[in-house]
Parts: structure tokens; C-alpha cells; sequence
């Protein structure tokens, strides 16, 4: 009498388990090397920018202002952010012809009741290309933004199909003088906040090496937007409805509102509502941020990429955003 060989039902349940065990024990691995390569790959994109801002320093004998072409002294500015004169640096030369430099941000020939809020329709072809630098591959928000917001409350006119948006931001410092970051109050001076600042980059006055008192080594020029870039603002705005209701951070302009800007107000991936003002935008609040575990990837002025962590000291964290503090940092402290 021949006998069939089989599995028995208890044999099974066992192979079935050892095999729910092996992917248990392996998926973590796995998650994890994708991180790291996701954190490798992010870690490059700053380095690119790192390498096209001293690249621009050594033609101009300085770096991009965090605003190009804006003119503290006038109302009017075409709101592009130091990305669009970086991107000859960049190796897309196409796109930086493609800018129409002659048009300013609040033109009144684009559209004479928004105008001051929305991006000029000939900024079109750049405003909308998506470059895989611009974005950490740990990321997961969506690649455009839709919507242009007006300065009078309203936050549904579109503008352009599509927005092409960033994960990058430039460290605009601790607020300037007076300095926002002593204590728990929030910055109300949004005017120090654009021009007169102390970090990598103001609104309309750029700064060279010569400049960086601190030494570049100790000076954080742009980080990770990629936590709050959900369209929630870190520092809300009391008792009034005009200006940006989120952070968008479309790459190719720089707004006060946080828009490409950011500073150490906030610790690292700090949640929301922290540093409400009742008079002004504080945009500026938005904290640097990343969905990399424990936290943040930050370009310094000298080029270097260095990981912080989120349980960095606060005032270390100042101290390193600031080019001219005159902050006795040890190189151990982060």
C-alpha cells in the first residue's frame, strides 16, 4: 500500500509562522536601508546647493540674498527666491532664460486686484517644473501647490495650474534686532524679520564670507521644510484673515510668510500653534523640520551637510543660525 507524502495542517501553521517571523524580523531592516538611502539621497541635494552657492560667491564675491531684486525701499518686488538666480549654478540655464526678470511680483498689469499676492503668469514655465533636488525623497507631500492666497483673506483663486514646491529652505536667523529668540515672545517686527536679520540670507542685502563672523563652519545657510510643509503655519496669525494661511514653500519665490524662509524660533520639527502673534505675520515661526527619524539635515555656509538632532539645545540651535553672534559653539555640541 503506497503512502502520499504531505504536509500536515499543524506542519503548515508552523512554516506559515517561521515565515511571519523571517518578515518581521527583516522588514525593519529593510525600512530601514530605505531611509538611509532616502537620507543619503537628501543629504546630496543639499551638498548640490551648497556647491552652486559658493559657485555664485565666486563670481559675485558674495551669496544670493534670500530675495533677489527685492528693494527694501519700494513696495514693489518680483518675490523670486535665491533658487531662481542660483539655477545657471544648478546646471539649468533653460529655466533661468525663461524668467522674466523685468516683471515684478505685484505687477498691476497681471491682475490689478490680487496682483500683490499671486505669481505674474509669465513666471509660468519655471513656477510649474519640478526639480528632484529641490525635494527630499523621504517626503511625501504633494509636488505642487494649486492655489495662489490673496492679500484680502481669500485662499481660492488659482493663478497657475500648478505650483512646483520645495522641501528646502534658506535660515533667515533669529529675528534680527530686536532678537525674537530670548524668550518665549513672539517676533512682532516683521520688518527686522525680512532685512535686517542675522542668519545666511535677508530679503534685500546679501552677505559674503567676509560677513560671516561666526565662520561659515558655524553657520546653517538652508535646511529641511518637509515636516511643516503641510500647509500649517507654525506661528498663527490673531484677529486678522489677510496674508498666506499656509506654508507652501513654492520654490521659486521668498515670502516673510515662511515661504523659503525659516528660522530657530521653533526647535526642529516643533508641532503647530507655537508663537501666536496678534500683530503681524510670524510665518517666520515655522520651524525647520524633516520626516527623517530623530531629525534634521541642514547645509552649513561652508558647504558641509551635518544631521541634528531634535533634541538639539535650543540655544545651540540659535547660536548656529546666527552668522554674527559671536557664540562660543564646540564643535560636540550637536
Amino acid at each position: 500500500m503506497m503512502h502520499r507524502r504531505g504536509f500536515t495542517l499543524i506542519e503548515l501553521l508552523v512554516v506559515i509562522a517561521i515565515i511571519g517571523v523571517l518578515i518581521a524580523l527583516l522588514l525593519p531592516a529593510v525600512q530601514a536601508a530605505r531611509e538611509a538611502a532616502r537620507r543619503a539621497q537628501c543629504t546630496n541635494n543639499l551638498k548640490q546647493m551648497g556647491l552652486a552657492l559658493h559657485n555664485y560667491h565666486d563670481i559675485n564675491d558674495r551669496f544670493p540674498n534670500a530675495r533677489p531684486g527685492d528693494d527694501p525701499t519700494r513696495n514693489d518686488s518680483n518675490a523670486m527666491s535665491l533658487w531662481v538666480v542660483l539655477l545657471p549654478q544648478l546646471e539649468q540655464q533653460p529655466l533661468f532664460n525663461a524668467w522674466n526678470f523685468n516683471l515684478s511680483f505685484n505687477d498691476p498689469s497681471v491682475d490689478p486686484v490680487y496682483a500683490p499676492t499671486c505669481i505674474p503668469i509669465a513666471h509660468s514655465t519655471v513656477a510649474a517644473t519640478t526639480l528632484a533636488f529641490f525635494n527630499c525623497p523621504s517626503d511625501n507631500h504633494d509636488p505642487f501647490y494649486n492655489t495662489a492666497v490673496s492679500g484680502n483673506g481669500r485662499n481660492d483663486i488659482p493663478r497657475l495650474p500648478q505650483l512646483a514646491v520645495s522641501t528646502y529652505a534658506v535660515n533667515a536667523g533669529t529675528g534680527g534686532p530686536p532678537d525674537c529668540c530670548t524668550d518665549n515672545t513672539p517676533p512682532y517686527n516683521v520688518g527686522d524679520l525680512k532685512h535686517n536679520n542675522n542668519g545666511f540670507a535677508d530679503y534685500g542685502f546679501p552677505h559674503g564670507v567676509r560677513d560671516f563672523v561666526d565662520g561659515t563652519s558655524n553657520t546653517i545657510a538652508v535646511g529641511e521644510t518637509a515636516y511643516n510643509n503641510d500647509g500649517k503655519w507654525y506661528g498663527v496669525q490673531v484677529g486678522r484673515c489677510s496674508g498666506f494661511n499656509s506654508s507652501f514653500n513654492v520654490w521659486t519665490i521668498t515670502l516673510r510668510h515662511g515661504t523659503n524662509f525659516r528660522g530657530p524660533k521653533n526647535p526642529p520639527n516643533t508641532l503647530p500653534g507655537i508663537g501666536i502673534s496678534s500683530g503681524g505675520i510670524c510665518g517666520m515661526n515655522g520651524a525647520f523640520g524633516s520626516r527623517h527619524p530623530g531629525g534634521v539635515n541642514f547645509l552649513f555656509a561652508d558647504g558641509s551637510v551635518r544631521f541634528m538632532k531634535n533634541s538639539i539645545n535650543i540655544n545651540t540651535y540659535r547660536g548656529i543660525c546666527t552668522r554674527n553672534g559671536n557664540e562660543v559653539i564646540s564643535s560636540d555640541a550637536y
